[in-house]
């Protein structure tokens, strides 16, 4: 955002956005996953979660997120 400049939000602000995109983006997700076929739910549904999961340990450290949360634990850890 300092890019276009305007400042980020911080605080509450920060954490109140944050919980809405999650949320906007969880619909949308779920969304996904229903449409269609139900013959398919179950696979759509679980390609979704794989790719979601492996999106989040693979680009944590290239887009500078805190990856605490994911490898903090040694089971994890690479």
């Amino acid at each position: 955002m300092e890019v276009i400049g305007v400042a980020s939000p911080t605080g509450k602000a920060l954490t109140s956005i944050t919980f809405a995109r999650d949320f906007d983006g969880n619909i949308a997700s779920y969304s996904l996953i229903v449409a269609g076929d139900k013959k398919n739910r179950v696979w759509r549904g679980a390609g979704y979660g794989l790719a979601v999961g492996l999106g989040i340990l693979l680009l944590a450290k290239p887009l500078s997120l805190n990856d605490e949360p994911i490898t903090k634990r040694k089971i994890r850890k690479y």
